[in-house]
């Protein structure tokens, strides 16, 4: 080799070692889970018009990832409005991810509207729902089959009402979240990349009371064993409170005669219910100290977790707590009752918890395994619920967030009729 090869050589070596390691590629198939930062609608957005999104959830690359707050950047690829025999269309095309001034092209497709009453099809698109029409089977017959005959509710004959409803349009305010799918793989620069977070180390003594902590809450009458806890808390009441509030998750309403005809209207209606109650848990016979969900625009769908008290650890208050997802809507023969049908990997909604409250400026979670944990079981509705039996541990600390809290929390059970859980 000669001197001057020799030279060009060692020169690119050097180069490359002032360049780094080379820069991980975010795989295909990769989800991202973003937020919209602007609003986006069938009726009213037009082809062409941008939108943004920021991410609400690292992508992690090995050893580095590309953090939470990274924004993204679009258009709306379609709007079709509403009309008599044809349903409303949105498309969004996130195109382009960016962070500390670096950005990065991406190829995305939409695969899932958070909790929304919207479908997704195969392509991305979201279509508009059919609503209740207002002849007929209409709301004030509804309720009253529901309430002599909930079978028959059950069964969908009351519901080909609301199949032949009336279309409307698709509207999401700032805030609705998405899971984009990237469909070819791509390289984010070193300005979007930073280094994983260290996961905190937790001490022995607290490891130790988290792996004896109950492993299940209990509903129905007589009580049946129920979901899994899933996640500790370590921090006051409010300041749980004002970390669920920042990341956009909101209380329930106490159930009552007057919160399940709401539920059930929202049933009915294909319609939000903000503050619906949740179903009756208790952990070693006691209701739940704290309730948090976070919906979109149907009583349908919604993530939800229920948080008890158990005592302190070094003078701070422990909390246990159970997250799962609402998916759908069931009625159950033996309760006489609708209920929830819900997600069968509850592992991601112990991670959907973890993000958003890490998103909102609370410390990364710990994990800790259980090994007494079951890895696969069946609620107290005959869903079937699987996980690795970790638990994500979190110190939540008082921050100065604007959310009040004085009205919370609420009771969280009370006279019901109709049972719409």
């Amino acid at each position: 080799m000669t001197l001057g090869a020799w030279s060009k050589l060692v020169a690119a070596g050097v180069l490359a070692l002032q360049a780094g390691p080379p820069a991980e590629a975010v795989p295909a198939g990769t989800i991202l889970h973003v937020r919209l930062t602007t609003a986006a609608s069938s009726q009213t957005s037009r082809a062409g018009d941008p939108v943004e999104a920021v991410l609400i959830a690292p992508i992690r690359l090995g050893t580095r990832v590309v953090p939470a707050g990274a924004t993204l950047a679009g258009q709306v690829a379609e709007a079709v409005r509403h009309s008599v025999d044809r349903e409303a269309k949105l498309r969004l095309q996130f195109t382009q991810v960016a962070r500390g001034g670096e950005t990065a092209p991406v190829v995305t497709r939409l695969v899932d509207v958070q909790n929304a009453r919207e479908r997704v099809d195969t392509e991305g698109t979201i279509l508009g729902p059919r609503m209740e029409a207002d002849s007929g089977w209409g709301r004030a017959e509804l309720l009253g089959l529901a309430a002599v005959a909930p079978e028959l509710f059950a069964a969908d004959l009351a519901g080909t009402r609301l199949r032949e409803g009336v279309r409307v349009d698709i509207a999401y305010k700032p805030g609705v979240e998405l899971d984009l799918a990237v469909t070819a793989s791509f390289t984010p620069g070193t300005a979007l990349l930073q280094a994983a977070p260290a996961l905190p180390a937790l001490p022995a003594s607290l490891i130790d009371v988290v792996v004896n902590a109950p492993v299940r809450t209990a509903a129905g009458h007589p009580p049946r064993p129920a979901d899994l806890i899933n996640l500790v808390f370590l921090g006051s009441s409010d300041a749980i409170a004002g970390a669920f509030l920042r990341a956009g998750w909101n209380t329930a309403d106490a159930l009552s005669a007057r919160a399940d005809v709401t539920a059930f209207l929202a049933i009915a209606g294909r319609e939000g219910y903000r503050d619906g109650p949740v179903s009756l848990e208790t952990l070693d016979g006691r209701d739940p100290d704290l309730v948090f969900q976070k919906g979109n625009n149907t009583f349908a769908k919604r993530h939800h977790v229920r948080i008890w008290r158990r005592g302190t650890w070094e003078g701070q208050p422990l909390w246990v707590a159970a997250g799962t997802h609402d998916i759908g809507v069931k009625f159950v023969v033996q309760d006489r009752t609708f209920t929830h049908r819900v997600e069968r990997d509850v592992d991601i909604e112990r991670e959907k918890v973890a993000n958003d409250l890490a998103f909102a400026g609370v410390p990364p979670a710990a994990y800790v395994e259980r090994p007494s944990a079951p890895r696969s079981i069946q609620n107290a509705t005959a869903d079937e619920m699987v996980t690795d039996g970790r638990v994500a541990v979190m110190r939540v600390t008082p921050r100065n967030w604007t959310n009040p809290v004085a009205w919370w929390p609420r009771r969280l059970h009370g006279p019901s009729a109709l049972r719409i859980l």
